[in-house]
């Protein structure tokens, strides 16, 4: 949880101003149900089917990590060549790069047994591409005029 609060934080630094406070909460908002969506889809998959995104149907999920992912990909596209620091390590890589990397490594933890609803990471993924294409639709069409 203290993770997903500093990713908030530093990408809604960003992407707020960009996009404005109302589309700002309805991505955080639809991205947080897109996690969740996947969650209940991916809960039908037995465990064994889909390694690291099947989810027990009786386990509970909390969190935002679905919203949070939505907003770092929709910033991930809005600025593709913003670049950050990944954790504490001393190395700058593109958002974009970072997210698919976060996803990577906590899908890798959770076969080992941890409980991490990857599923809802990656519903706030698509969830994210899908909204971040209808804005970069968006601010072309403003740019027009």
């Amino acid at each position: 949880i203290i993770m997903n609060m500093l990713a908030l934080y530093f990408f809604g630094m960003i992407l707020e101003p960009m996009i404005g406070s109302r589309k700002f909460l309805i991505v955080y908002v639809v991205g947080g149900i897109a996690g969740g969506l996947c969650v209940m889809l991916f809960s039908f998959f037995p465990l064994s089917v889909i390694p690291g995104l099947g989810i027990n149907p009786n386990s509970v999920v909390i969190g935002a990590s679905g919203a949070i992912f939505a907003v770092g990909t929709i910033l991930a596209l809005l600025a593709p060549n913003l670049r950050v620091g990944f954790l504490f390590l001393p190395i700058s890589t593109t958002l974009l790069y970072s997210i698919i990397l976060w996803f990577v490594i906590l899908t890798l933890i959770s076969l080992g047994g941890f409980h991490i609803a990857n599923a809802g990471h990656l519903g706030g993924i698509i969830g994210g591409i899908i909204m971040g294409k209808f804005l970069r639709k968006q601010e072309r069409e403003m740019e027009f005029y």
